[in-house]
This record gives structure tokens, C-alpha cells and sequence, in this order.
């Protein structure tokens, strides 16, 4: 094999290699998305919308799907975009007063 082949064969093998890393590492899992903590949703008063309770946590209003796993709106609903910016988010208070 000469020079010029093995730098080309070797350049393409290290391409390869950067779009399977961008391809793999780039982009997040749906197994690594992390769902409200329980004392966010045992505290926070959820808003209704499309028949089901969603939270706003980190930027994301979060809610359960039909099979009851936790899952979140990828691109925010107006509904809800309307109800953020006018209505912040409320915790209720479950200690003596």
C-alpha cells in the first residue's frame, strides 16, 4: 500500500469515526431523560392540558403518557406557553402554617 492510500484510508476511517460519535453521543437518549423529582410533583400544582396534568420543570413542561412513563413536550404548546408567562409556576405548602 503506498503512502497516499494508507493517509486516505486512514482519514476516512477517523471520518467515520466523528460522525458515529456525533451520531451516537450528539444526540440524548430517551433513556437518559430524567423526569421531575417526586417532591416537585407531590408540591408543584399542575396545569391541565390535552386531558393530562403537566409540570413545568427546567424548562420543559413534563407530564405521564398513556402507559403511565414520564415524558415531556420537545417543542412547547402555545396553550401552555401563554400559561407560563402569565401564571408562574405555584408549590403548595403542605407544612403548619
Amino acid at each position: 500500500m503506498t503512502r497516499t492510500a494508507a493517509t486516505k484510508s486512514l482519514l476516512a476511517a477517523l471520518a467515520a469515526g466523528a460522525l458515529a460519535a456525533i451520531f451516537f453521543v450528539g444526540t440524548p437518549a430517551e433513556a437518559q431523560y430524567r423526569p421531575p423529582p417526586v417532591e416537585v410533583i407531590a408540591t408543584l400544582v399542575p396545569v391541565y392540558h390535552e386531558g393530562h396534568a403537566t409540570y413545568w420543570y427546567n424548562g420543559y413542561w413534563h407530564y405521564r403518557d398513556g402507559r403511565g412513563a414520564w415524558t415531556y413536550y420537545h417543542v412547547e404548546p402555545a396553550f401552555l406557553r401563554e400559561h407560563r408567562l402569565h401564571h408562574p409556576a405555584y408549590y403548595h405548602h403542605y407544612g403548619r402554617r
